[in-house]
């Protein structure tokens, strides 16, 4: 994990105030942080159902009171390119054919699997052991392979050297020019096709320079996204005019990037339609996307799941074309999002809450997003999951009433009290009106 001594000056900046009581939920961090680096806590289910869609009405304080800066990244795993990065040169001997180098690895450089040897001698075949070290004084075997070289008979060549991923600090690389084989032993032969390839007797060159020793660190890897997911709870489903199963899950309060259903039928092939909601009226519901799930008899071929993307939405509800076939038993729905992740800097000995789900609370705007860029974070922040122990803030207080709100108020009681009135008058005209009426029907 990389230190960022400039991210321990955050703590000390003037923030905004934003009252403590203003947040209606809190979820404690736990304490023992890593001190002055950055860290990362995933935010569990609990935290993304209760704030707003953008995370805006969320702010982490520690046990003074202080509000501290963070930023929040989806977890993308960083796509990985092999890397290179040159030993330096510690020690050198060289005896009865047999050379040695003592090769120390930079402070920055991580694990490693492979080391090249980079020469431009010409034939020569050497056996190479490495040994792999912390302290340069207690060594471990590494490994053991042979680099060699004819091309000036054909194109054959070798002086990389791969083993399992290592962190020794130190190699210690011998090279052994000694070779018992006997000349058949060392000859070449290769067939391409019908093209016969011999070289007879290979031996090695009389000198051998080595320019430098790189190392060779990661492995080629595609970005991938991390989800979380959870299981909401399932309805019974309704069957609607047109034969189609409707399951509506309320309350869901969460962001949509796949659906999976665990369903109880021995074979089906059915189509999914997606829609949602933040009200409860039917009319107001909205495709968002949908997929095909089935399951073929007789076989373990099957697909239960399918991508939708829509931002956090209170409500879910799916529609089964069922078309003529019985409806779908559907046992458990689970959905899934993109993992997201607050990162921030603890300081020695301070403990930490999140503090979230608030109205008439605008977004923070940090530095720490400046100098914690997206990629960095996500590469080289070792980030944990918050335990989903969200609870009910004591302190909370609901904001006082804005004079637009206020007056809104008093414009709506205005009202029904002139309404009221209104309808006195109108009861008791009426009510004059029929004594008239019946008077006069007397006489």
């Amino acid at each position: 994990m990389n230190k960022l001594p400039p991210l321990m000056l955050l703590a000390a900046l003037p923030l905004a105030a934003v009252e403590q009581s203003s947040f209606r939920y809190i979820a404690p961090i736990r304490h023992g942080l890593p001190a002055n680096t950055p860290v990362g806590i995933a935010l569990p289910r609990g935290v993304i159902e209760k704030t707003n869609a953008d995370l805006s009405d969320l702010r982490l304080f520690d046990n003074s009171g202080g509000e501290v800066p963070y930023v929040i990244y989806d977890r993308i795993i960083p796509q990985d390119v092999p890397r290179t990065f040159d030993f330096r040169v510690e020690a050198f001997s060289d005896e009865g054919g047999i050379a040695e180098l003592v090769l120390a690895k930079p402070p920055s450089a991580g694990k490693y699997h492979g080391v090249e040897i980079v020469t431009a001698a010409r034939d020569f075949r050497k056996t190479v052991r490495i040994d792999g070290s912390r302290d340069a004084i207690q060594w471990k075997p590494v490994a053991t392979d042979v680099i060699f070289d004819y091309s000036s008979r054909i194109n054959l060549r070798k002086t990389t050297i791969t083993f399992n991923d290592t962190d020794a600090n130190y190699l210690k690389m011998t090279l052994d020019d000694t070779d018992n084989t006997s000349a058949e032993e060392r000859d070449i032969s290769l067939r391409y096709q019908d093209l016969q390839f011999t070289v007879k007797g290979a031996s090695p060159a009389e000198t051998f320079k080595i320019d430098r020793v790189t190392g060779q660190s990661g492995r080629y890897s595609a970005a991938g996204v991390v989800y979380d997911s959870a299981r909401v709870p399932v309805p019974v489903a309704v069957v609607d005019k047109d034969g189609n199963s409707v399951i509506t899950m309320k309350n869901a309060n969460l962001p949509l990037e796949g659906i999976s259903l665990e369903i109880d039928n021995p074979f089906y092939y059915r189509r999914v339609d997606v829609y949602v909601s933040d009200e409860d009226e039917d009319a107001s519901y909205r495709r968002v996307g949908g997929g095909t799930v089935y399951k073929i008899p007789g076989m373990n071929d099957s697909e239960t799941s399918f991508s939708v993307r829509t931002g956090k939405r209170k409500n879910i509800r799916m529609i089964i074309i069922n078309g003529d076939n019985q409806p779908l038993n559907v046992k458990t729905v689970e959905v899934k999002w993109v993992k997201k992740v607050l990162y921030f800097v603890p300081e020695p000995g301070a403990r930490y809450k999140l503090y979230f789900s608030a109205d008439k609370v605008s977004a923070p705007v940090y530095d720490l997003k400046r100098l914690l860029p997206s990629e960095k974070a996500n590469r080289d922040v070792i980030s944990e999951i918050l335990p989903d122990n969200v609870m009910e803030n004591p302190d909370y207080a609901p904001p006082p009433k804005t004079w637009a709100e206020r007056k809104a108020g008093y414009e709506t009681t205005i009202f029904t009290i002139v309404i009221m009135v209104l309808v006195a008058v109108m009861g008791l005209w009426i009510y004059g009106l029929m004594k008239k009426v019946g008077r006069a029907s007397k006489e």
